[in-house]
């Protein structure tokens, strides 16, 4: 860290946000301040975004003891400017504050009319606990939604839609067995197969940021791999990470026929099945994308709708913009 402990008690009297770069930023300071929010969340931790966004800066506000706040930003250079861009692996960032769930609302918005003047182009960034708020101008809304696992496991299954009752049991009435497995392979490779071409903005980058990520995880025992398969027939997988009070649905595919058995509806249901009833807070995380399709899917599982924001915005000239609509185009039509 290059700050003196004097600067971080004057910057503490200050009350102000600080702007630091990768190599201005303590670590110890940043994920202390992390492990003392009440809201815990992975993506933002210095290990994580290393793997996911190389470069990364962020917003801090000191105490007399280090950071008090911080406020992750994924940077990547294009154009000859720094932009953000929310990271494939980093379903919420935002605003985290020590002995906080959810930020209030005029450091929040101090810290986005800081970042909206420093960024010219913001691609997506979800700020996490703020649902509650109306923030104007830059900001868009996205859901998740969550399953309650300490509810008993027959609460949780009469909330799901009828239609997704019915596709569950006909899964497993077809024969298809869900069991732990040891890695993501298979379910990388089915994803890379089957479920890639349909996503725009993959360059293959991505891949390597998940094995690194899977191996860190594996270290800390925080994940588990399932698989639905019928037969000697893989169907389909998902990761789960563990995360203090969240199971989170952090990876998954489907092979075309694994689809049509609803082997993924079924895989989620073991889950669920196999850690209702604690006694502990815990819930199911469904890291919902941005897909309304995948929403509603989500959704007939009849969890809780959690709400949050996203930072959009593009201030770069218009010669740029152009080029950014044509690339765009380029792409999808190549994938069509």
């Amino acid at each position: 860290m290059t700050e003196t402990r004097g600067s971080i008690r004057q910057m503490y009297k200050d009350g102000r946000y600080t702007l630091l770069q990768r190599h201005q930023i303590d670590d110890n300071y940043w994920d202390s301040c992390l492990d003392q929010c009440t809201y815990r969340l992975p993506y933002p931790y210095t290990w994580w975004l290393d793997i996911v966004s190389p470069g990364w800066c962020g917003l801090v506000q000191y105490s007399s003891e280090g950071y008090s706040a911080v406020f992750p930003l994924p940077v990547r250079r294009k154009f000859g400017k720094q932009l953000l861009r929310q990271p494939v692996f980093g379903h919420q960032l935002g605003l985290f504050a020590q002995g906080k769930a959810k930020p209030d609302k005029e450091s929040l918005v101090r810290a986005i009319d800081l970042i909206c003047h420093t960024f010219p182009y913001i691609d997506g960034l979800a700020l996490h606990g703020t649902g509650r708020y109306e923030l104007s101008g830059t900001t868009l809304i996205r859901h998740n939604y969550l399953i309650d696992l300490r509810q008993s496991y027959n609460q949780i299954l009469n909330a799901y839609a009828g239609n997704r009752r019915r596709e569950i049991s006909a899964a497993a009435q077809a024969g298809i067995v869900v069991q732990k497995t040891n890695g993501p392979e298979k379910m990388v490779e089915v994803f890379r197969k089957y479920i890639e071409p349909g996503i725009y903005g993959i360059d293959g980058t991505e891949y390597p940021m998940f094995h690194a990520l899977f191996k860190k995880w594996q270290q800390m025992k925080a994940v588990t791999v399932y698989e639905s398969v019928l037969q000697d027939q893989w169907l389909a997988g998902a990761a789960i990470l563990r995360w203090h009070n969240r199971l989170i649905y952090i990876f998954n595919a489907s092979t075309p026929e694994g689809k049509r058995l609803d082997a993924l509806s079924l895989l989620i249901d073991r889950v669920v099945a196999e850690h209702a009833g604690s006694n502990v807070p815990l819930w199911f995380d469904f890291e919902a994308p941005a897909s309304q399709s995948v929403l509603d899917y989500y959704r007939r599982f009849g969890g809780r709708k959690e709400t949050y924001h996203v930072i959009h915005q593009n201030n770069l000239p218009q010669i740029l913009k152009t080029i950014q609509k044509a690339r765009k185009w380029i792409v999808q039509s190549f994938r069509k």
